[in-house]
């Protein structure tokens, strides 16, 4: 599809078209229950180069047990506290919440620059990762895309970074892009970004908000509140969305 569009018909159905025949023709409504996604609970963690002196991180608070069927909410974003680094993670929430991310609190990175950091950090991940990798195999059953861990570190050290640590052991910086996410909302994310950069009505914390909005909005397994935390120089600043504070 080269072309999509949504518009609102009512309060409860939009209209989705695009240049590519859907079901013989280019244009078809779908009622809200309609764009309920069928999968387990969409994760969001995104990272947006506020300014030259600032970064936004920003996650939502759902995860889901027993195949998705009971929701609960659950920060998934961290920060340490005693550096200016601010983390979320995406897929299995006992690697993610139980394991890395007291391992990264308790790690001390006063004297650490980013590629020391991003470095240990992965190398911690892929050792939680691939030893679940081991379980999994050793149970007879495939792996799916909520058995591992992938995370999205953000903050200040000798310099400014946005990297994703993901579950195939590969560190990646993002920070030149301005904006990055993970999760399994990272597609609605990513659209509205772009978007929202071609419009140019919005910049900063409003950008970010919007994005996340889109997100929470479009899946009603996304769960609120979303957290929005600013890492500058000087420090983390929380609350930075209604619900959260």
């Amino acid at each position: 599809v080269n072309t999509v569009g949504v518009c609102g018909m009512s309060e409860n159905s939009l209209i989705i078209f695009g240049d590519y025949p859907l079901a013989s023709c280019n244009s078809v409504c779908y009622n809200e229950k309609d764009l309920v996604l069928k999968e387990p609970p969409v994760t969001i963690i995104a990272a947006l180069k506020e300014s030259e002196n600032s970064l936004l991180i920003a996650g939502d608070s759902q995860v889901g047990e027993s195949g998705g069927l009971i929701l609960h909410p659950k920060i998934k974003m961290h920060r340490h506290l005693s550096a200016n680094i601010a983390w979320g993670y995406s897929g299995n929430d006992t690697i993610g919440a139980d394991k890395f991310t007291p391992w990264l609190e308790s790690l001390d990175v006063s004297t650490l620059s980013w590629d020391e950091l991003e470095d240990k950090a992965i190398r911690k991940l892929s050792e939680l990762n691939g030893k679940q990798r081991k379980l999994i195999k050793l149970s007879g059953v495939n792996e799916d895309r909520n058995d591992t861990t992938d995370c999205l570190l953000v903050g200040y050290l000798d310099r400014f970074g946005i990297y994703e640590l993901d579950n195939r052991g590969k560190a990646t910086p993002y920070l030149e892009n301005e904006f990055h996410a993970i999760g399994s909302g990272k597609p609605f994310a990513w659209t509205a970004y772009k978007a929202l950069k071609v419009a140019q009505c919005l910049t900063g914390l409003g950008m970010m908000k919007a994005i996340m909005h889109t997100v929470v909005t479009t899946s009603n397994e996304c769960g609120s509140p979303v957290y929005i935390w600013r890492v500058s120089r000087d420090g983390i600043t929380k609350g930075l969305w209604e619900d959260e504070r």
